[in-house]
């Protein structure tokens, strides 16, 4: 196996015809004599310089020479009798730092550097790192910055990559790098470069010294207040804190950092909030943030504009998604406050009652399944326990009181449990089921339990941002009792419902048990006069992609019966989960959905067989 020198040696005569070789410590010639490369002549130098001359110049003027000489170079060019020929030549050294930089490409003038960082060549790896990312143009400034790219295992080649790196280290209260980095005495050099970046300097300069004086000089940059670093400082704080490799450490030093500047105590004493909005290098602001919210929400100080204005310049920042709970809450609870204050909760009619609601008041509904959901998806809902006293109140006692109150009084000038205005459950089939089949279209029904209006009117949002589907809502009145198996059967083609005589709460559909999709494919085939057939969703989704289309195919009319909320809402031990099963229930249907169209059906109606009114408060 050849050694070290052998292998440089043959490195250096792929470039290089003549090569010379001075052993000025004479210790080098048992390695001389046991070198052999293939198609290299190796002579000594003898006093026998003119006849080397004449056979490397005109006798073999193709052929590669190693010429050693087991002494110094003469010190005095006008001794040198082949000078002319080393010239146009190379001159090989074998001491530790020339085969290193022989390794590297480098030339002789970066040998100082080598001797200087001696440590970092001690190792293959770096050295061989360093070799990769080498260009034969680099000065030794950038030499430099490479090795101490190599020594923090940056993934790129700058100052601000490696820093990065540094820190990581720091959060993780390791120092194998920057001890590597001191003893390859390149910490000098490094926290030159911080202080040309950053104007960072001081007496006993570390990673997590400059680390603290980061965060304070970004902080007091966001507050117009004078600080010790430049406003390059803030550049790169936002860079590391946008990277999600290093999203961790940069969390971890921010803790740290709020902790040793005192930021909590400086935020208690600033009383306009609305100035940290920008600010998102301490956690503790967004903490902040939401309690000025909060206490003003709960004051009526703030108005519904300003909260969400407040909370989408709030939005793109660092820690956002871990507090995105409280923030729709908060916001969720400001529009709902402010469309209960609004609302004119007078009804003259029945139809009139129902537009209203499908119209405008839907929403209240909507807001405060929104902040329900979110106050108790935050992981600190008690945070929220004045604001959410005063979303109950409003919503028990100035809307659901109210409301049900004015609903009533209609209700009570009405004989019949109809209104010729307004769309009713059980002429559903004939209303919209039946025009697609008297074209000869197929069609799909997607029935959700307890689907309630606003649910719905989310579910059209939903569905039309995406760019495959569009979709509209319309009211319909469910019939009365309001409950699962009634709504059912009033969905299919039906002449007469009755309520069976027993305990069981079935109902039959021109004679027929409409429980269970058996019984109710039976109802539509013969009652639509249409290949029809009900089947569950589940079942569908389970399903692969050439079945759902055999479904859809070899039927004109498929209903698909969806249960997620009613299953969950229904139950007292898991009713305070209703509003969770709700958005579920979204995600669920926009699966159904795209699943149907991709079965090729094209006209979908989506219903439910009831509603549901909820408070979270017992």
């Amino acid at each position: 196996m050849p050694n070290k020198i052998e292998t440089s040696l043959s490195k250096l005569f792929e470039n290089h015809r003549v090569v010379f070789w001075y052993d000025s410590k004479k210790e080098l010639r048992d390695d001389f004599d046991s070198i052999n490369i293939d198609g290299v002549n190796k002579e000594e130098i003898n006093n026998n310089e003119f006849g080397l001359k004449y056979q490397i110049l005109r006798e073999k003027p193709a052929e590669k020479f190693l010429l050693y000489k087991e002494d110094a170079e003469p010190s005095d060019p006008i001794d040198n009798w082949l000078l002319d020929v080393q010239l146009a030549h190379y001159v090989y050294s074998a001491d530790q730092q020339s085969i290193w930089l022989e390794e590297l490409g480098l030339g002789p003038e970066y040998r100082e550097l080598i001797n200087t960082h001696s440590e970092f060549f001690k190792a293959v790896g770096r050295i061989n790192k360093l070799k990769k990312i080498l260009n034969e143009n680099d000065t030794k400034y950038k030499v430099k910055l490479k090795m101490l790219s190599v020594c923090a295992n940056a993934d790129e080649i700058a100052l601000d990559s490696t820093l990065e790196y540094l820190l990581k280290e720091c959060s993780e209260e390791k120092d194998e790098k920057i001890n590597l980095i001191k003893r390859c005495q390149l910490f000098d050099f490094l926290f030159d470069q911080i202080y040309r970046n950053y104007q960072y300097q001081s007496n006993n300069p570390s990673i997590k010294d400059f680390c603290i004086h980061l965060f304070d000089s970004s902080y007091k940059n966001n507050i117009s207040e004078d600080s010790k670093l430049s406003l390059e400082s803030s550049v790169f704080i936002n860079r590391w804190k946008d990277s999600r490799s290093l999203e961790k450490s940069f969390s971890k030093m921010s803790v740290l950092c709020a902790e040793t500047l005192g930021i909590e105590s400086d935020l208690n004493d600033r009383d306009d909030f609305t100035k940290l909005l920008d600010i998102d290098i301490f956690e503790i602001i967004d903490k902040k943030i939401i309690s000025e919210l909060i206490t003003k929400v709960v004051n009526r100080t703030i108005t519904a504009g300003e909260v969400s204005k407040h909370i989408h310049k709030r939005a793109p920042k660092h820690y956002y998604i871990k507090y995105k709970s409280y923030y729709k809450a908060i916001e969720s609870a400001a529009h709902l406050l402010l469309l209960i204050d609004n609302a004119k909760l007078k009804i003259n009619s029945f139809s009139e009652g129902i537009e209203l609601y499908s119209s405008k008041w839907f929403s209240i509904d909507q807001l405060y399944r929104k902040y329900i959901f979110h106050q108790q998806n935050s992981k600190n809902p008690s945070l929220m326990n004045d604001l959410t006293e005063l979303v109950e109140n409003f919503y028990s006692n100035k809307y659901l009181l109210e409301l049900n109150n004015q609903w009533q009084s209609s209700i009570n000038r009405i004989n019949l449990w109809d209104d010729p205005a307004v769309s009713m459950q059980k002429n559903f089939f004939k209303d919209n089921v039946k025009p697609f089949l008297d074209r000869n279209k197929k069609i799909v029904v997607i029935i959700s339990d307890a689907m309630r209006y606003e649910v719905g009117s989310e579910l059209v949002k939903k569905i039309n941002n995406s760019d495959r589907f569009s979709s509209t809502i319309t009211p319909a009145v469910s019939m009365l009792p309001s409950y699962t198996q009634l709504g059912m059967a009033a969905l299919l083609p039906n002449n007469d419902l009755e309520i069976a005589n027993d305990t069981t709460g079935a109902v039959k559909v021109d004679g027929i048990n409409s429980q269970g999709v058996k019984n109710r494919s039976k109802i539509l085939n013969k009652l639509s006069e249409k290949k029809a057939e009900c089947i569950n969703a589940p079942e569908f989704l389970k399903m692969d992609k050439n079945q759902q289309r055999e479904v859809f195919s070899k039927n004109q009319v498929l209903y698909i019966y969806h249960n997620l909320i009613d299953q969950v809402g229904d139950k007292r031990e898991s009713e305070d989960r209703v509003f969770k099963a709700s958005k579920e229930a979204l995600e669920e249907i926009v699966q159904l959905v795209k699943a149907v169209t991709n079965a090729n059906a094209s006209n979908l109606l989506i219903t439910a067989d009831h509603g549901f009114i909820y408070q979270n408060r017992e």
